[in-house]
C-alpha cells in the first residue's frame, strides 16, 4: 500500500492508520459511521473515507475545514488541476456560507515571480476547475456527498434532506 499510510491520522477520530490497517485493496479494516465515531472492531464494515481525508490532508498540505461528504470532490479537484501541469501551493481548503472554498496560488518558476511564459492560461484553466468544483458543492451534502441543496438556519450549510435533521428552516 501507500508508503505514507504508516504516518496517517485519521482525521476523525486521529487514530493512526498503519498498513496493517488497510486490507489488501487498501481499504480500511475498520469503519467509519454517519455519527463521527470510528469503529475498529467492526471490521466486516469497511469504509476508507477516514483514510482518503487523511490523504487528502497530506497531498494539500492543510487541514480540511470542512465534513467528509466533500472529500471525494475536492480529490477530483485537486486530479484535475494536477492535469493542468502548472505547479500550485493550496492556501486552504474550507466550507463558507454552504460552498466550498478552495484558495490557490501558483508556485513561482521565474526568478522574478512571474507565471513562466505560455503557462499563463494554466491560471485561467484551474480557475474554471475551482469555479465549477465549488460550484458543485453546493448541490453535495457535506456530510455525505449525497444530492443535498443550501439550507439557512443558524448557520448557512449544503445537506441532504437525511443530515438536514430540521436544523435549517428554510431553503436558500
Amino acid at each position: 500500500m501507500s508508503d505514507m499510510s504508516d504516518e496517517i491520522l485519521c482525521a476523525t477520530c486521529r487514530k493512526t492508520i498503519s498498513d496493517d490497517d488497510l486490507a489488501a485493496d487498501g481499504v480500511l479494516t475498520w469503519s467509519f459511521n454517519p455519527g463521527n465515531e470510528c469503529l475498529p472492531e467492526r471490521s466486516e464494515l469497511r469504509h476508507s473515507i477516514c483514510y482518503q481525508r487523511a490523504a487528502l490532508e497530506e497531498r494539500a498540505g492543510v487541514i480540511l475545514e470542512f465534513e467528509n461528504g466533500w472529500v471525494p470532490l475536492v480529490t477530483r479537484l485537486m486530479d484535475a488541476i494536477d492535469a493542468v501541469g502548472l505547479d500550485y501551493k493550496v492556501d486552504q481548503i474550507k466550507e463558507k456560507f454552504g460552498g466550498l472554498r478552495f484558495y490557490w496560488h501558483p508556485k513561482s518558476q521565474d526568478d522574478d515571480g512571474s507565471i513562466p511564459e505560455g503557462r499563463e492560461g494554466a491560471v485561467d484553466q484551474i480557475e474554471v476547475l475551482v469555479a465549477a468544483a465549488e460550484d458543485e458543492s453546493l448541490t453535495t451534502c457535506e456530510v455525505c456527498g449525497e444530492p443535498g441543496r443550501t439550507r439557512r438556519g443558524s448557520y448557512v450549510r449544503t445537506l441532504c434532506d437525511t443530515h438536514d435533521g430540521g436544523v435549517a428552516t428554510h431553503e436558500g
